[in-house]
């Protein structure tokens, strides 16, 4: 049973698997995603702002 569900995910794409598994991200995990960018950026760590910031494009 559990390999048919696990080929199942495979078979769907990503915009079927958001629709079933309730749709998109939810804000307070978009907010979050900000807040640690502006810690990166208040650090000065440029390379980590980057990359939470190519995560909220990718998911908000």
């Amino acid at each position: 049973m559990k390999k048919s569900i696990l080929n199942l995910g495979k078979a769907l794409n990503k915009l079927e698997q958001t629709e079933i598994n309730g749709g998109g991200p939810s804000g307070r995990r978009c907010d979050r995603l900000l807040r640690r960018a502006d810690r990166y950026l208040d650090n000065g760590n440029l390379n980590g702002a980057d990359r939470v910031l190519d995560t909220y494009d990718r998911i908000c």
